[in-house]
């Protein structure tokens, strides 16, 4: 699937020296707040929303590509100083809303000098999806950093579900199915036509 990138981006994005920034917003966790930040140097307000440029956020790591089909996870951390995460992870937060965007700025003057380009069709989706694991650790300065990691947009093609039966809970679910009969008497081969009566 493509994603469309407007003439705006696309003509901002072919400049060598083009600029841009990051909006993080996560939540609603449970007490129903947000994290709305920006790696700009002033406030932001997208999409009707305030993001904070008090930013703790101190990286950023995309899965490297190994394939057609990328199923690595995004990683982030964030310097906590003040614990704003730990109440959240306590509580759980796996499953909480997450959206990394990117944000250009117009350093040639063509729509708006040196403005940034925030209407969503012009900014760039880094990732959307959901957290799915956290923890924290600390700094060589002893600084609290909270990681959290996305999960993959594609990672539950990777997951491998078992079905485990056994010859009462056939015999329980399906009595007319004797498919299982054979398997558990012996070591015999046999032909089985699964799915079919």
């Amino acid at each position: 699937m493509s994603r469309r990138i407007s003439t705006k981006l696309r003509k901002v994005l072919l400049n060598p020296l083009a600029k841009s920034f990051i909006l993080v917003r996560m939540g609603p966790f449970f007490d129903g707040s947000y994290l709305r930040q920006t790696t700009d140097s002033t406030d932001t307000d997208y999409d009707n929303e305030l993001y904070s440029c008090e930013c703790t956020l101190l990286s950023l790591d995309t899965p490297m590509i190994t394939g057609g089909i990328d199923k690595g996870a995004y990683n982030t951390q964030f310097i906590d100083k003040d614990y704003w995460f730990r109440a959240k992870f306590i509580h759980g937060s796996s499953g909480v809303k997450a959206e990394l965007r990117a944000v250009f700025i117009d350093v040639e003057g063509d729509y708006n000098k040196d403005q940034p380009m925030i209407e969503p069709e012009d900014t760039l989706i880094i990732y959307k999806g959901t957290v799915n694991g956290y923890s924290y650790s600390l700094s060589k300065d002893s600084l609290p950093i909270a990681s959290i990691e996305l999960a993959s947009p594609l990672g539950s093609l990777s997951l491998v579900r078992s079905i485990i039966t056994t010859q009462n809970w056939m015999r329980q679910k399906y009595p007319d199915d004797t498919s299982y009969d054979s398997i558990f008497e012996g070591s015999k081969s046999k032909t089985l036509g699964w799915g079919k009566r």
